[in-house]
């Protein structure tokens, strides 16, 4: 069977015959349990090892900038900036809790970034003289705080020779890394803190508890769009004539690809805790899951994939099986929560 056809038959093979009737909403939801599930099942575990992986990667600045120069290894830099955006991207749909406050999701991942804020950020950085730690780093930019400018520390141009070269900007370089490194490690533990007194609150306020609900589906269904529109279509363009491959997050560091995978397991994940098992849950989880593996076998970069006439088809059908997902979504999670959603998390409260 054609790849398309098959995509076809599967994407319909999931959606259940009465998808296009209207669900009520289910008026039995515990909201405060559901709240602290998502909270100690999804949410917690994730920032643990999004911490657990901050520190590792602060630790191998830290090394690498003491060694000799012969001694640095600036494969464990890019090892750990690899396994940190990894771990960021398997918690990233979540932009409700303790990464709201102050900025913190900005302050870790400042992207789509407007007007190349990033790099001309870290370019006024690198030609200063301040003492950069991770204290001062957090009163920077948050442009200039995260690992975007991490990864244009790694890749961009001669980073490595740079990085591995004696001097006084090879010096500054290195107090950059480790400073953003210390900071991003600050910010996730001020997370992976937050959540103690966040669950405090949800078992005391039934109100709450379902606020805190909507907002965590509705962080789900944003990441549809965020994956579809802003990782994707942007990317893509209309017609190959329209690629934008520097608009890739990540195409840099080549993680493009990879990173929408593990985006497209956590939107599984937690949509599985929501909707549980059963019709709903089954049909949507199964949704994700053929978009994820197409997601998976994506044989190179985004970026590298959407100026090829032939790569670019690829693409598509990773794009319509998000949009078959999101729909999907869109029908069953608001009604098995007993919940109304009229806006998204990019649009702001």
């Amino acid at each position: 069977m054609h790849r398309l056809g098959a995509l076809a038959f599967l994407l319909l093979s999931v959606l259940p015959l009465h998808a296009q009737e209207n669900i009520p909403p289910a008026s039995n939801v515990d909201h405060k349990l559901l709240a602290l599930r998502i909270a100690e099942e999804f949410a917690e575990p994730r920032y643990g090892v999004l911490l657990t992986r901050m520190q590792a990667q602060e630790a191998a600045w830290t090394e690498f900038c003491a060694a000799e120069p012969e001694q640095r290894n600036f494969s464990r830099l890019t090892e750990q900036f690899a396994n940190a955006v990894n771990a960021w991207s398997s918690v990233e749909l979540l932009r409700y809790g303790p990464v709201s406050d102050g900025f913190r999701y900005e302050r870790i991942a400042y992207w789509p970034e407007r007007k190349n804020d990033v790099e001309r950020g870290l370019r006024r950085m690198l030609s200063e003289s301040d003492v950069l730690t991770p204290d001062a780093m957090s009163k920077k930019s948050v442009a200039v705080q995260g690992l975007p400018a991490l990864e244009r520390l790694l890749y961009e141009g001669n980073a490595r020779d740079a990085l591995v070269a004696s001097g006084n900007a090879q010096k500054r370089r290195c107090a950059a890394g480790v400073a953003i490194s210390g900071n991003l490690k600050n910010v996730v533990q001020d997370i992976v803190n937050g959540w103690g007194p966040a669950k405090d609150q949800i078992r005391a306020d039934d109100t709450i508890a379902r606020e805190v609900v909507t907002r965590f589906a509705t962080d789900l269904l944003t990441a549809y769009q965020v994956v579809g529109d802003l990782k994707l279509d942007a990317v893509m363009g209309k017609t190959a004539a329209d690629v934008k491959p520097k608009a890739a997050q990540w195409w840099r560091s080549g993680l493009s690809s990879q990173t929408i995978a593990l985006n497209l397991q956590a939107v599984a994940d937690l949509t599985w805790i929501v909707l549980g098992p059963g019709d709903a849950g089954t049909s949507t989880v199964g949704a994700i899951d053929t978009a994820k593996k197409l997601a998976e076998e994506l044989p190179l970069p985004l970026s590298e994939m959407a100026a090829d006439d032939v790569q670019r088809r690829r693409l598509f059908l990773l794009r319509d099986a998000v949009r078959g997902a999101r729909d999907l979504s869109g029908q069953y999670v608001p009604p098995a929560l007993g919940i109304t959603i009229g806006f998204n998390s990019l649009d702001g409260d």
